[in-house]
């Protein structure tokens, strides 16, 4: 975790900041590095414009941001996330009723600003946490402690309102789905 505090199936940043590592060949300068803030999701977008393609789907769109400027060393072009939303439910088919009715029971979630603050609530410590990770990338200094980052917390918990989506009951609960049509 290069000295990042967590690790995998973690929220801190030593189970959310991994390396990204891409080649191709004649488009990306060898040894070129960013420090972008990007997601997973942003597969999604870089490999529809790679292709030519259009989404066809809205709430990806919302949440990807093709990276493709970065790749091409063009980071002036590039498109920045305000903030990256992360959620994480601890043993979330055996736990359903629990996590569906209580989620800080059983979920931790986390929201980085890219300007880096992050707020976190920890649902191991029943805790909410807030770093700048500027200044304390390791997250040893949780500022959620002085009443004058009121408003910095107020803030970050908005960003994860408007993205967190409520967990769906789909019906599953450990049980084997048959499909009715297959014999």
């Amino acid at each position: 975790t290069a000295g990042q505090r967590g690790g995998k199936r973690d929220l801190f940043e030593g189970g959310t900041r991994t390396p990204f590592i891409v080649q191709w060949k004649g488009k990306i300068s060898p040894s070129s590095r960013s420090s972008e803030l990007v997601s997973l999701t942003d597969l999604y977008s870089t490999f529809l414009s790679l292709a030519g393609a259009a989404s066809t789907s809205k709430d990806l769109d919302n949440d990807s941001i093709s990276l493709v400027p970065t790749l091409l060393g063009m980071s002036n072009k590039q498109e920045h996330h305000q903030y990256l939303h992360f959620e994480y439910c601890d043993q979330q088919s055996d736990n359903w009723a629990v996590i569906k009715n209580d989620p800080n029971e059983r979920c931790s979630w986390a929201v980085r600003r890219n300007d880096g603050y992050k707020l976190m609530y920890d649902h191991n410590l029943k805790k909410t946490l807030l770093f700048n990770l500027n200044n304390d990338p390791s997250e040893r200094r949780n500022l959620a402690l002085f009443a004058s980052n009121r408003r910095l917390i107020d803030n970050l918990q908005s960003l994860y309102k408007i993205s967190h989506v409520p967990l769906q009951d789909v019906g599953y609960h450990g049980q084997t789905i048959e499909d009715e049509n297959v014999k």
